[in-house]
């Protein structure tokens, strides 16, 4: 690994000629030197390969324009993750984009502390003018570093962690292609990893929602349900294949059921929309929570899976309304 790049971001790319310029800027700092830039060009129609090559002219020694077929996110992450030099590594979808200002802090401080996950503060960007700005769960760690078995289990989602590299090389597993959602898959495969985190207080992460097309779109859900159920059932398997010491990790448990709960939830939104469809999908989730059934026994789960085992999940938006 090159010891002189800090940070490997890997930009995923479609059809992304409208954000791009935009996203790549934002890493453009005065410690650009320390950052690598992959530009995963996913098989792109429009001129997304001409922005990232404008970059690489610009700025060769940071930026790399990696032209592929298409494969989907998940093709994208597995070969940055194999292309990797930088010390640490994190995921910035294209049509997203860095605060410039934080990131210098964040490079600056990835050279002088030494982690396994480093996490920051993300908003969610509407419009321009429109912005809503993320609690975290972990306020009360702010600004210091701690073993993660000290930690308190909280919602953290791939854009908020840069991780180790060589440990996310050395357990990786390839994403599965054309297959949406998978950046639960990869967070669950890299949390039982991680033994110490520093957690930044500053917003670093600017995510865009609203935007048609997006992977949590209404339709996009629609057109992808069966993409919940195979990185559901990945997730299980995932989980399950770890060693003893690795499946009591409490951030690892907490992170299988952050998937199960928002895939059933993103199931349940579109549960009108075809019902027996959606319907087999979530009997299909069930059929791999079975198999981590301590998931659903906890923290007053029981009560709402009951019900909706024994309803044959038929009213799968009702129950979810009467139990949270």
């Amino acid at each position: 690994m090159n010891n002189d790049k800090v940070l490997t971001i890997a930009v995923c790319a479609y059809n992304m000629e409208q954000y791009l310029s935009n996203c790549l800027d934002s890493f453009v700092v005065s410690n650009l030197d320390k950052i690598e830039v992959l530009v995963l060009n996913d098989g792109s129609k429009d001129k997304t390969g001409e922005i990232a090559e404008s970059y690489v002219e610009k700025y060769p020694d940071s930026f790399v324009h990696v032209n592929k077929e298409n494969g989907g996110w998940g093709s994208n992450l597995n070969v940055a993750v194999k292309m990797a030099r930088g010390k640490y590594f994190r995921e910035v979808d294209a049509d997203d984009w860095l605060d410039k200002n934080v990131l210098k802090e964040v490079v600056n401080d990835l050279m002088e502390k030494d982690v396994d996950m480093y996490v920051n503060n993300h908003i969610y960007w509407s419009s321009e003018t429109d912005y809503r700005v993320n609690c975290p769960d972990w306020n009360k760690y702010s600004d210091s570093k701690h073993k993660m078995e000290e930690v308190d289990k909280f919602y953290m989602p791939i854009w908020d962690a840069a991780f180790r590299t060589s440990l996310i090389q050395e357990h990786y597993i390839d994403l599965p292609r054309k297959t949406l959602y998978t950046d639960n898959l990869f967070v669950q495969q890299a949390i039982p990893y991680m033994n110490t985190v520093y957690f930044n207080s500053k917003t670093l992460y600017n995510y865009r929602v609203g935007r048609d097309g997006q992977s949590v779109d209404v339709n996009s859900l629609y057109n992808h349900y069966k993409d919940l159920l195979l990185v559901w059932e990945q997730s299980v398997n995932s989980y399950l294949s770890l060693s003893e010491e690795y499946r009591r990790n409490k951030h690892s448990i907490a992170k299988l059921d952050y998937t199960y709960r928002i895939f059933m939830d993103y199931l349940i939104k579109m549960y009108d929309r075809d019902k027996n469809s959606i319907r087999d999908a979530m009997i299909q989730m069930d059929e791999n929570l079975k198999k981590v059934d301590f998931l659903y026994k906890e923290e007053g789960k029981a009560k709402r899976i009951g019900l909706l085992r024994a309803t044959g999940y038929r009213t799968a938006n009702v129950v979810n309304k009467i139990i949270k």
